[in-house]
C-alpha cells in the first residue's frame, strides 16, 4: 500500500489513519528508511506492507473521513518559544546562586 503523506502529519498520525494501530508507526518508519522522530514532507509517498492492522480503529478513521496531523513545525516564522532545562543557557536564563 503506498501513502502520501498531508500536512504537519507524523508517522504515528499515519500509522493510525492506515492501520488503526500507532503501534506500525515503528513499521512504517523502517520500511521507508526513516527515524520514527523524522520529519515529513507534504506529499512525500510512502509504502506500508505487511502490518497487523486494528479493524475496528480503522473502520471507525475511515467512516468518519479523519486524517490526523499533529506534527509540529518549527519553520514559517512559529511563536512557538522552547523552554525548560535542555533549552536554558547557564548564567543567561537558568541563574545559579
Amino acid at each position: 500500500m503506498n501513502i502520501i503523506v498531508l500536512h504537519h502529519q507524523s508517522f504515528l498520525d499515519l500509522a493510525i489513519q492506515h492501520t488503526g494501530s500507532v503501534e506500525n508507526a515503528f513499521v512504517l518508519a523502517l520500511q521507508n528508511g526513516k527515524s520514527l522522530t523524522d520529519d515529513l514532507v507534504a506529499g512525500e509517498l510512502l509504502s506500508l506492507e505487511n502490518t497487523k492492522n486494528n479493524k475496528d480503529i480503522l473502520s471507525y478513521y475511515q467512516s468518519k473521513k479523519l486524517q490526523p496531523a499533529t506534527g509540529v513545525s518549527h519553520t514559517g516564522g512559529s511563536s512557538l518559544q522552547l523552554q525548560g532545562i535542555g533549552y536554558w543557557a547557564i548564567q543567561t536564563d537558568f541563574k545559579i546562586s
